[in-house]
Order: structure tokens, then C-alpha cells, then sequence
């Protein structure tokens, strides 16, 4: 199952910002394509497949939420927020971006950059 939060404008942090903001300051959203879709979700199979001893779930075990933008170097980046599938309420997950402070595994995020064909910035949260 995967949820994009894009441009939902009454969605809004704390900070007052946009929550996209949070994750990649002064960059702009923008909708992704279908072909971005399929990369974004190679990258975050090969994400996991490579961090197989921070990560022991399987990619399916994982429901995603995608924040997209363009950043400052003009470059389309993917915040993608993944969370355990048994974790959360549902209609949580649907309508704001979800923050755990621990929960290991079940929990992580990771940033691919679809111009350069990467992920980068793998963070598991930690053990209780």
C-alpha cells in the first residue's frame, strides 16, 4: 500500500512550514510521474537490500510516504518516511506525515535523487 503526501495545502507542521519543507529546506513540490514511482521504488528495495544488517524487513513489509521536490540544484528529490505496516492507524498515515521516536526498524527514512539515480541519507530509528 503507498500514500504520497504532495501538495495537500492545509497540511501543516508544527513549524508552520509545509511539511516538505521539513525534510528538504527551500526546495519546491512537484507530482511524480508514474516512471518516478517505479524508480523510487527500485531504490528503496535496493536501500533495504544493502542495509540488510539496519533493516530485516522485506520491502513489503513497509507502507511509504513520498515528499517531492525540486531543490536548489534544480534536482527532483523524494523524501520517502517508511513505517511497518502494523504500526500505525491507517487514517494517520493517510493525512500526516508519521514521526516515531523509536521503534527500530519499523521505522525509517531515506532520500533518493531521481536525477542521479540514488538514495542517500538512510535514517533507522532506534530501540526504545
Amino acid at each position: 500500500m503507498l500514500f504520497i503526501l504532495l501538495g495537500l495545502p492545509h497540511f501543516q507542521c508544527s513549524s508552520k512550514r509545509e511539511f516538505h519543507q521539513n525534510i528538504f529546506p527551500n526546495a519546491k513540490n512537484f507530482d511524480l510521474r508514474n516512471e518516478e514511482l517505479i524508480e523510487i521504488d527500485n531504490l528503496v528495495k535496493l536501500c533495504i537490500h544493502e542495509n540488510k544488517d539496519r533493516l530485516s524487513m522485506d520491502n513489503a513489509s513497509y507502507d511509504r510516504q513520498y515528499a517531492a521536490v525540486v531543490n536548489q540544484q534544480n534536482e527532483k528529490e523524494v523524501g520517502v518516511n517508511c513505517g511497518w505496516k502494523e504500526k500505525y492507524r491507517l487514517n494517520e498515515y493517510k493525512y500526516r506525515l508519521i514521526e516515531a521516536n523509536d521503534g527500530g526498524d519499523c521505522y525509517f527514512r531515506v532520500k533518493v535523487n531521481l536525477n542521479k539515480h540514488k538514495y542517500h541519507s538512510l535514517s533507522v530509528n532506534g530501540e526504545a
